[in-house]
């Protein structure tokens, strides 16, 4: 039985390292009807189900079964909601789905303990620079060659390739784990002083860039901004740091707004538009929402566009009103303020763990990345595995 275990473990272990990878560099990557990240994710959840009935005990933490029974109830009565609401329940389903990626916390947490947290950190990061290297390549291969760049386009849907005013846009779906790079390049800089991560750091700041994404390079901004007062312990030393990351973010700010502003503005006299559209469908359910998926099938009727989904809070508002407000604060903070109050070793990944949540919290701003369960619930079940993995309950068979 134990080389059994031990297989099941070594199983799982690959499965996820597989889900980090395809999860970074692959966009909806269809393998038997299903996305392959989900499948993976299935498989390992099962194997993970396996090896409780096998050792007969899992460990689980009373955090997680007083969050997932609280975020299902919630759940629940937002289906109900939106089903009394004359939606549509494939639309519903694409904001509910992904919420079961928090049933895998107690399983990150048991490989948190058996094969340490920096393992799959540094497999997180390489995943990073491989999509960073690869945003590079393309922008170097696409400058002069447009033929290839549709052919990328038709064939590799990680990635779009746009010709707007500013010049040439690589634009990756997955973008907004580059901050998470940034952060991951200078927390193992710090702890291996080693030149690589130098240019880990230079390549994702590169690729962050040839995004031309606002938002996600204001996540970026903000939450390095954040890693380095955070890790500097000099007093004097932050106040310039604070001084000069003032001036900084002005200059680069000034200087890539001049440079994109036509192509920007309409960028934002969208998101205004956008915004200005979600208050007048929330003034009329403020306190229940139109339902979740709502914004799929209905706003055409009222001339308006689904693309509003890039303004993702205004969805969560129009949608859920108020009272899903609440519910959906529950389901992304419970696990950040946890960790903030909770004294744990892990302390030093807790940290890095919350500034990667927040820049995808930031970067939400502009982009629907938050509904996703492999990017806007993906940190917050690192957070919920690291803070859980001690100090657990056991559940015996």
């Amino acid at each position: 039985m134990g080389v059994v275990v031990l297989v099941v473990l070594f199983t799982i272990d690959k499965l996820i390292l597989s889900f980090l990878y395809l999860n970074i560099l692959t966009s909806q990557l269809i393998m038997f009807g299903l996305p392959i990240t989900k499948i993976l994710i299935l498989l390992s959840f099962l194997l993970f189900i396996f090896h409780f009935i096998s050792t007969g005990r899992v460990m689980i933490s009373k955090n997680f079964c007083i969050y997932i029974i609280l975020s299902f109830i919630f759940i629940i009565l937002l289906t109900l909601i939106s089903l009394v609401s004359y939606n549509n329940y494939n639309n519903i389903s694409l904001f509910i789905y992904p919420l079961f990626m928090l049933l895998s916390i107690p399983l990150f947490a048991d490989l948190f303990e058996k094969y340490g947290i920096e393992r799959y950190l540094q497999h997180l990061l390489f995943a990073i620079i491989i999509l960073a290297t690869e945003t590079c390549v393309i922008y170097f291969i696409t400058a002069e060659n447009r033929h290839i760049a549709q052919w990328i386009n038709d064939h590799w849907n990680i990635f779009e390739i746009t010709y707007p005013d500013i010049g040439l846009r690589v634009f990756s779906r997955t973008s907004a784990f580059f901050p998470s790079g940034l952060l991951l390049a200078g927390f193992f800089l710090l702890r291996e002083r080693k030149v690589r991560y130098w240019s880990y750091f230079f390549v994702v700041s590169y690729a962050l860039y040839l995004n031309h994404s606002i938002a996600v390079i204001m996540a970026g901004l903000v939450t390095v901004y954040l890693f380095v007062i955070i890790n500097i312990k000099s007093g004097i030393t932050k106040m310039l740091i604070v001084i000069l990351g003032i001036c900084l973010v002005f200059i680069i700010g000034v200087t890539y707004l001049n440079y994109s502003y036509s192509y920007k503005m309409r960028s934002i006299d969208l998101k205004v538009q956008q915004t200005s559209q979600a208050m007048e469908l929330f003034s009329e359910k403020p306190i229940i929402g139109q339902g979740l998926g709502f914004v799929y099938h209905q706003m055409d009727e009222r001339g308006t566009d689904d693309v509003m989904l890039e303004v993702s809070y205004m969805t969560i508002i129009v949608s859920t009103g108020i009272l899903g407000g609440f519910f959906y604060l529950f389901i992304y903070l419970y696990y950040p303020i946890v960790c903030l109050i909770k004294n744990n070793s892990y302390r030093i990944y807790i940290n890095l763990l919350l500034l990667c949540f927040l820049s995808i919290l930031v970067a939400g701003i502009g982009n629907p990345f938050i509904f996703s369960g492999g990017m806007g619930l993906f940190f917050i079940v690192l957070l919920g595995a690291t803070v859980d993995s001690r100090g657990k309950i056991v559940l015996v068979s």
